[in-house]
């Protein structure tokens, strides 16, 4: 058979090319290895800052592409390291146990990773048997070649029991087995002290903010309640602030009025001691704690626990030493006059490489941990100095602080940014048409949390501890509450009392009050004279008492409200209470908290019914769109559905005449709904989105277990 030139000229390209395969598939693969490390170390600490789907997914896709590649490897030389030329690839199996180790910054990508540390253990010790193979099977030419490979070999196989380790402690059934350990020495008694000493330390801690992580770390409180929050579904509220109640509230007004006070440090203390729990969870942060905590101060430990902590100790320090060590080995050993230019060189790499990366990883460990060393001195000093510059070099923020946004009308209305538009477009015109999925992305939008949002809601919180409403969690609130402090036994606006507590079950009521509040922010442009069924006299006189609830103003507090004060009040209490409102939306039909099937038909149900109303190709803007919900009255609209409740809602909310007043109640009703939220979300819930920029709920969950027993029981 007699082949044409062109075929000729393909089968030569495709040899060619198969040649090159074999000749670098090894070489460009375990560059990639090292390259996927380089990248996890420089980039898994952002995603606790940022809740960016990019980063997230690089990130993800790294993480997995990581160990997949190091093993796929380790399995190729294991045929390819026996050619002559290609005897340096027997030195490079324990890198691959190195990368398999990972980086201090991520052990984990996410829960789930490590509940399945059995798997990584087993995968251990398989990968180490592999890699012993490959390395039995050589021929060293130079001994001190030898001992490189067998300090990296041991190396590589301490890091990876360290990763297997980490992802153990941080699994769920150890965190479910220290929290029942803890509760046992609570029933035992063995943390029956002051709880008035408590109190006093936990709001001095507020005060400090930040630099007093520290000291929240010596009493335990990381260690204890924080990392409780992460294992059970149902946090109880603590001992100490329990047995408290009593002076508790007098101590919360001296905190609430004390001078030069601040919403901040109370907010960086709690993020501080998330950003640790983060660390404990994702990182290889407790090992590290432990190692430079006892080489800094041995003589905290007794003698017998030093002496057990030795071999623990010098695995560590073994590690530090042993990629430059292995170094300069091979930098004076003999190769061979045959050994393979690239060998050679992807060999240095991988050694400087190591080298690069463990040093970079101690520097991090002790800027990491440098607040949490005992003692004092020079030392010490120094390493705060250099944390705090590069804090402040770098975003300085220990979360993302932002709120997650999901609004029910923004789905059906126009939207403004070309971004915007495409996303809608692959809503309603790909996704829509693919019934099987049920799914519809790129409807959660994010806004920056403000200073006046936190201040309301930490004022809120104490406001209630002051006032002893410790029930502010349970079934019994969700907004009666704020409902009863605002408007007392009016009966013009009893019927607002309906649409909160067991009326409804919570997700449907967080619908009803979440259209009700859009309705009443759009409405507030438009006059409605002759609605109002509560007196001026009356108004005015609760205007005095409701401007104490009003925790981002404290002219307010104090009664001083002027006519633009009290325009910039109300600016801040519409925008906070659309906030909270969009925000609390999020959590309960976008990630589920306590959302039931029930819930979910419903939350559907209301969607068809606002695109009935607005049309499935609406070019209304989002004001329209709602002045068109409120005002179009259709016979087909039982009065079961929540447009119809939330319609009647906004109307008894129109009633009252002064803005700030309206919107000081909504915003309330909004908190009261968030605390009831927060202790429910799950520890599920709380896990795993430190790990994606955190969550405000979280935060939120924090102060009330730090300032009073606001938690509810089980049953409740």
């Amino acid at each position: 058979m007699i082949l044409s030139f062109d075929d000729v000229l393909l089968r030569r390209s495709i040899d060619y090319v198969k040649g090159l395969l074999e000749e670098w598939e090894i070489h460009c693969l375990i560059l990639l290895s090292f390259s996927l490390q380089v990248i996890l170390l420089l980039t898994a600490g952002m995603r606790r800052q940022s809740t960016g789907w990019v980063l997230r997914t690089v990130l993800w896709l790294t993480y997995l592409l990581a160990d997949s590649v190091a093993i796929f490897v380790l399995g190729h030389l294991a045929v390819n390291a026996s050619k002559p030329s290609h005897h340096l690839m027997f030195f490079w199996p324990p890198f691959l146990l190195v990368h398999l180790g990972g980086q201090d910054t991520i052990t984990a990508f996410s829960k789930e990773d490590n509940d399945l540390w059995k798997r990584h253990l087993l995968s251990l010790v398989f990968q180490a048997v592999v890699a012993g193979y490959v390395v039995g099977k050589a021929h060293w030419r130079d001994q001190r070649l030898k001992a490189a490979m067998v300090l990296m070999f041991l190396s590589g196989c301490f890091k990876y029991a360290e990763r297997t380790w980490c992802l153990f402690v941080s699994s769920t059934a150890w965190f479910r087995l220290l929290c029942l350990n803890r509760l046992s020495m609570m029933k035992s008694g063995f943390q029956l002290d002051g709880g008035e000493y408590y109190i006093k330390e936990m709001l001095d801690l507020m005060k400090g903010g930040r630099s007093k992580s520290q000291q929240a770390t010596e009493l335990g409180i990381i260690q204890g309640s924080v990392l409780n929050f992460m294992s059970v579904d149902a946090p109880i509220n603590e001992l100490q602030t329990t047995r408290a109640k009593d002076v508790l509230p007098d101590m919360l007004k001296g905190f609430l009025y004390s001078e030069g006070r601040t919403c901040g440090p109370a907010y960086e203390f709690v993020a501080a001691c998330l950003a640790h729990c983060y660390q404990f969870l994702y990182t290889k942060y407790p090992l590290r704690t432990h190692f430079w905590s006892v080489m800094f101060n041995p003589s905290a430990c007794c003698e017998v626990a030093l002496v057990i902590q030795i071999p623990f100790l010098l695995c560590t320090l073994f590690q530090y030493v042993a990629s430059a060590i292995s170094l300069v080995l091979f930098t004076g050993a003999r190769k061979g006059h045959d050994s393979s230019r690239a060998d050679i060189i992807v060999s240095y790499i991988l050694l400087v490489g190591a080298v690069v990366l463990d040093m970079s990883s101690v520097a991090m460990s002790i800027l990491d941990v440098g607040a949490f060393l005992p003692g004092g001195g020079k030392i010490k000093s120094s390493i705060l100095h250099l944390a705090s510059y590069f804090q402040t070099f770098g975003c300085g923020k220990q979360w993302s602080e932002e709120l997650a946004q999901y609004s029910m009308v923004k789905r059906h209305i126009k939207q403004d940014k070309c971004m915007e538009s495409i996303k809608q477009w692959i809503n309603n015109k790909c996704l829509s048409r693919i019934p099987v999925l049920h799914v519809r992305l790129f409807e959660v939008a994010h806004v920056s949390l403000t200073e006046d949002m936190k201040e309301f809601i930490l004022d809120e919180l104490v406001g209630c501890g002051t006032r002893k409403e410790w029930d502010i969690a349970s079934s019994c609130a969700r907004g009666k509450l704020a409902l009863n402090r605002w408007l007392g036994s009016d009966q013009g606006v009893q019927a607002l009392h309906k649409y909160t507590g067991s009326g409804f079950d919570f997700p449907t009521s967080v619908l009803i009050w979440h259209i009700a509040t859009d309705m009443c922010y759009y409405n507030c442009k438009k006059a409605r004279g002759g609605e109002a069924s509560i007196s001026d006299s009356d108004s005015k006189a609760k205007k005095v008492e409701a401007s104490t609830r009003l925790g981002s103003d404290k002219k307010a507090r104090k009664g001083e409200a002027s006519t633009s004060g009290s325009d910039d009040q109300t600016k801040k209490l519409k925008q906070m209470s659309r906030q909270l409102s969009n925000y609390i939306m999020y959590l309960v039909f976008k990630c589920r908290v306590m959302l039931t099937d029930h819930s979910q038909l419903v939350h559907d149900k209301t969607h068809d019914e606002i695109e009935a109303l607005i049309g499935k190709d609406s070019l209304l803007r989002e004001e329209d769109a709602i002045d068109k919900l409120q005002n179009n009255s259709r016979s087909d609209l039982c009065a079961s559905s929540v447009l119809h409740q939330a319609r009647e809602l906004a109307q008894e909310l129109n009633r009252i005449n002064y803005e700030t007043e309206r919107w000081g109640l909504i915003t309330s009703v909004w908190a009261e709904m968030l605390y009831y939220t927060a202790p429910r979300c799950g520890g599920a819930f709380h896990y795993e989105h430190l790990a994606t920029g955190g969550e405000f709920v979280t935060h939120v969950l924090l102060l009330m277990n730090f300032l009073g027993p606001f938690l509810p029981g089980p049953d409740v």
